[in-house]
């Protein structure tokens, strides 16, 4: 699984069914292109609406990932 892939499998069960999308975007998702060693990556949901919920279960993930560091 590279990167992309499994970034793209933990923001969809973190954010959860509200994710339409999760795009790879940038110089990173261009195959032979030099780039950063840093995934640019859009989410999209399903509507504005869902933008309080979606955040604070990142944040809570984020807290929870931090902690084990």
């Amino acid at each position: 699984m590279n990167d992309f892939s499994a970034t793209e499998a933990l923001l969809r069960t973190t954010l959860g069914k509200c994710v339409l999308a999760v795009d790879h975007i940038g110089s990173t998702a261009v195959p032979g292109l030099a780039a950063k060693p840093m995934l640019d990556i859009d989410v999209t949901l399903s509507g504005l609406d869902d933008v309080p919920e979606a955040s604070a279960n990142l944040i809570s993930w984020i807290r929870t990932a931090w902690q084990s560091l």
